[in-house]
C-alpha cells in the first residue's frame, strides 16, 4: 500500500472510532436506562444489574457497526472529492478503480471485526446475559414484595399479594404466567412463602387452586391443592427472552451440533441452525460491501460531474434497500424453508452496484449527457 492508501485508511479509522464509539454509548445508555426501570422496581441486585448492562456492549456494537462501516468511507471519499484531492490524483494518472484500494482495505478490516463479533463474542455475551437476567428475575434474597401491588418478576409473569403476616408469610396470593404452547396458568393460594433450594428459587403455596387454560380446547382445568411448589428459576429461564437458542450459541458450537444432529436429524432445528449461521455470514459481508458502496458512489458522481450532494443521496438509498432486502430474504428463508442461497441475494446485488459504479467512473463518457458541466 502507498502512502496515500495509508493516509485515506487512517482517516476512515479515525472517523470509525469516533462515530462507532458515540453510537455504542447511545445504544448502551438506552439499554441501561430500560434495564434500570425494568429491574430496580423489584430488585436491588446492583452488581448483577451492572454486569447485565455491561454484557449488552457487544449488542450495542452489533447495532452500530453497519453505520460505523458505511459513514466513515462515504465521509472520507466525499472530503477527498470536495477538497479536489481526487482530481489531483486522477490528473497524476491514478484510475478510479485504484482510488478504491484504501476503501477495500477498510472493508476488509470491517469484515474481520464483524466476523469475530457475530461468530463468537456476541453469542457468548448473549448467553451469559441470559443467565444473568434469570438470576436478576429470581434473586429472592433481594426481592421486595409489595402488598397490594402487581409485580412482574419475569416476562409474562404477574404476581400479587394482598398482605404480609407478622411472621413473613404472604397472604392471599395470585400468580399468573404463560407457558409454551399458549397455555396460561393461574395459582391462587391463601398463604405462600419464597424459599431457596440450592440455586433454585421456589414459590411454596398452601391451601389453594391451580387454573390451567388450554387455547386449543378453549377449556379450563381447576386443580385443588393443600401444598404446591412453583419453580420461579425454571420459568424465568423459559420466558427470559425471545432469543432462540441458536442466537446464544457461537458458530463453532453450532457447526459441531450440526454434525451430531446428522445421527438423529431434527430438520426444523437443522434449518434454523443453518439460517442463523448464514445470517451471521451475510451480516459480515454487508459490513465489507457498505464502505465500497459509499466510496464508489463518490467516484462515479465525480466522473459524471454531478453536484457534490448527489452521492450523499444515492448511496444511502442503496444501503437502505440492501439492508431491507437482507432482512426480507432472511425472514423468507426462515418462514418458508426456501433455499439458503437466497440469503446472499442482497450481497450479490451490492457487488453488482459497486461494479456498475466503478465502470461508470472508469468510462464516464459512455454515460454522460451532452452539455453537462462540472459543478464546483
Amino acid at each position: 500500500m502507498s502512502r496515500f492508501d495509508f493516509y485515506v485508511l487512517e482517516r476512515q479509522i479515525a472517523v470509525f472510532v469516533l462515530l462507532t464509539g458515540m453510537l455504542v454509548v447511545i445504544f448502551w445508555i438506552n439499554f441501561t436506562a430500560r434495564g434500570l426501570s425494568s429491574f430496580l422496581a423489584d430488585t436491588q441486585a446492583i452488581r448483577l444489574l451492572l454486569l447485565y448492562t455491561f454484557l449488552d456492549l457487544p449488542d450495542s456494537l452489533y447495532r452500530a457497526l453497519i453505520l460505523g462501516a458505511y459513514i466513515p468511507a462515504l465521509y472520507t471519499a466525499y472530503r477527498l472529492y470536495a477538497d479536489r484531492e481526487l482530481w489531483a490524483l486522477q490528473a497524476a494518472g491514478a484510475s478510479p478503480a485504484r482510488l478504491l484500494a484504501p476503501f477495500l482495505a477498510f472493508g476488509i478490516l470491517m469484515i474481520t471485526i464483524s466476523s469475530f463479533l457475530v461468530h463468537d463474542i456476541l453469542p457468548n455475551s448473549r448467553a451469559l446475559g441470559s443467565e444473568v437476567r434469570v438470576r436478576l428475575q429470581t434473586d429472592i434474597s433481594q426481592f421486595r414484595v409489595k402488598p397490594g401491588e402487581f409485580l412482574f418478576p419475569a416476562d409474562e409473569v404477574a404476581f400479587y399479594v394482598r398482605d404480609r403476616s407478622e411472621s413473613g408469610e404472604l397472604l392471599n396470593v395470585f400468580l399468573h404466567h404463560g407457558k409454551r404452547g399458549g397455555q396460561e396458568v393461574t395459582y391462587i393460594a391463601e398463604t405462600a412463602r419464597m424459599v431457596e433450594a440450592g440455586d433454585q428459587t421456589l414459590f411454596e403455596m398452601q391451601s389453594g387452586s391451580t387454573q390451567i387454560w388450554d387455547p386449543d380446547t378453549d377449556s379450563i382445568r381447576i386443580i385443588q391443592f393443600e401444598k404446591a411448589r412453583f419453580n420461579l428459576s425454571e420459568l424465568a429461564r423459559e420466558l427470559s427472552g425471545s432469543l432462540r437458542i441458536e442466537r446464544l450459541t457461537n458458530s463453532a458450537s453450532l457447526l459441531s451440533q450440526l454434525q451430531q444432529d446428522e445421527v438423529a436429524p431434527d430438520y426444523a432445528k437443522i434449518q434454523s441452525t443453518y439460517a442463523e449461521i448464514h445470517r451471521r455470514v451475510t451480516y459480515s459481508l454487508m459490513t465489507f460491501l457498505f464502505p465500497l458502496i459509499g466510496a464508489a458512489s463518490v467516484t462515479a458522481s465525480e466522473a459524471l460531474r454531478f453536484r457534490r450532494f448527489v452521492p450523499i443521496i444515492i448511496s444511502p438509498v442503496m444501503i437502505a434497500a440492501l439492508f431491507i432486502l437482507n432482512n426480507h430474504f432472511h425472514n423468507l428463508v426462515i418462514s418458508t424453508h426456501a433455499p439458503m442461497i437466497l440469503m446472499y441475494v442482497p450481497a450479490v446485488l451490492g457487488i453488482l452496484c459497486i461494479a456498475m459504479m466503478t465502470v461508470v467512473a472508469l468510462k464516464p463518457y459512455r454515460f454522460q449527457f451532452s452539455g453537462k458541466r462540472r459543478m464546483a
